[in-house]
C-alpha cells in the first residue's frame, strides 16, 4: 500500500501542468540553468527510477529534502504536525461525545420523534460536503456571531485558551461530518442488541434502563463504532487538507496543498507516505481492539 500510494502520487504529479525545474530555478532562469536543475534533482530520469530511488531512501529513514525550501521533509512534518494532530484528536473526541449519547437515546426511544429527528439530521449532514459546512460555520458562527476566530493559529504552549478558541471551528467542522457517519451505525447496532435475550433478562431483574444501555448494550454494540473510529482517524487526518485551507491553518494539510501548487514533488510524496502510514496504523489498532471489546474475536 505504501509503494502503490507513492507511485500513484508520482504519476499524478507528473501529469500536472508545469515544469518542476522552473519552480525551483525561477521563471527567469535560462535553459542551461533549468537543465542543470533537472540533472541535479534527477528530474530527467524515468519515473520508475525516480520512484525507486526515493522509496529505497525512505526505507533507510531518508525522506529527502524540499526542492524549494531546502529543508528536510522530516523537519517540515515535525513543524506542521501539532496543528493537524490537535484538530484530528479534538474532532475525534467531539464525535464520540456526540455519537454515544445520541445513539443510545435514539435506540432506546426507537420510532419516537427524537429517533426520527436524529436520523434526519444524520442524513442531512452526510449530504453536506465538509468544505460547504466549514464555509457556513465561518460565515454564521465566526463572522456574523463573532463567537470564534476564523483564521490564524495560536500554539497550545503559548496560550491554551486562545488555542482552543482558534481550534473550535475547524475541529467542529471535521467532527460534524464524522458524527453523521457513525451515529446511524451505532444506533442500529444498539437497537439490535436491545432485542437480545440477555437484555430482556436484565430488564426482568429490574436493572435501570440507563445501566442496561451503558453497561450491557453499549460494549457489544461498539465493534462497528470502533471500526468507523479507526477509519475516521485516518479520514480526519486527510480531511484537514480542505479544512486547513478554509481556515488558513499551516498544518500537514496546508503543507500538502502548498507542495502540490509549487510542484515540490518530493514533499508531496513524503506527505502522502506519512498519511498512508497513519491510515494503515489506525486500521491495525482497530483490529487489535476487537479482541478487547469481544473476546469471541480472539478465540476465532
Amino acid at each position: 500500500m505504501f509503494f502503490l500510494a507513492t507511485l500513484g502520487t508520482m504519476l499524478l504529479t507528473d501529469l500536472t501542468p508545469g515544469d518542476p525545474a522552473v519552480q525551483i530555478a525561477g521563471e527567469t532562469a535560462s535553459e542551461e540553468q533549468l537543465q542543470a536543475v533537472r540533472e541535479k534533482h534527477n528530474l530527467d530520469d524515468p519515473i520508475h527510477i525516480r520512484w525507486w530511488e526515493w522509496t529505497t531512501g525512505v526505507l533507510t529513514g531518508d525522506f529527502g529534502e524540499s526542492h524549494i525550501s531546502r529543508q528536510p521533509i522530516a523537519t517540515l512534518i515535525k513543524q506542521r504536525l501539532p496543528i493537524t494532530l490537535q484538530l484530528t484528536a479534538m474532532a475525534a473526541v467531539m464525535s464520540v461525545v456526540l455519537v454515544v449519547p445520541l445513539a443510545l437515546l435514539a435506540a432506546y426511544r426507537q420510532g419516537s420523534w427524537f429517533d426520527r429527528f436524529v436520523n434526519t439530521m444524520s442524513a442531512t449532514m452526510i449530504a453536506v460536503p465538509g468544505f460547504v459546512l466549514g464555509l457556513v460555520l465561518v460565515l454564521i458562527v465566526g463572522i456574523k456571531l463573532n463567537w470564534f476566530p476564523v483564521s490564524l493559529w495560536v500554539p497550545l504552549t503559548e496560550d491554551p485558551l486562545e488555542n482552543l478558541r482558534h481550534a473550535i471551528l475547524p475541529a467542529s467542522t471535521l467532527a460534524i461530518g464524522e458524527t453523521a457517519i457513525m451515529l446511524p451505525v451505532l444506533r442500529a447496532d444498539v437497537t439490535a442488541t436491545l432485542e437480545q435475550d440477555y437484555i430482556t433478562l436484565a430488564r426482568a431483574k429490574g436493572i435501570s434502563s440507563s445501566r442496561i444501555l451503558v453497561r450491557h448494550a453499549l460494549r457489544p454494540s461498539s465493534i462497528s463504532l470502533v471500526t468507523l473510529m479507526g477509519l475516521a482517524m485516518a479520514r480526519l487526518f486527510g480531511g484537514t487538507v480542505i479544512i486547513e485551507t478554509i481556515f488558513g491553518l499551516q498544518g500537514i494539510g496546508g503543507l500538502l496543498v502548498t507542495s502540490i501548487r509549487g510542484k515540490d514533488l518530493i514533499v508531496t510524496q513524503g506527505l502522502v507516505m506519512f498519511i498512508a502510514v497513519v491510515y494503515i496504523t489506525a486500521n491495525l489498532v482497530v483490529d487489535l481492539l476487537y479482541s478487547r471489546l469481544d473476546p469471541r474475536v480472539a478465540v476465532e
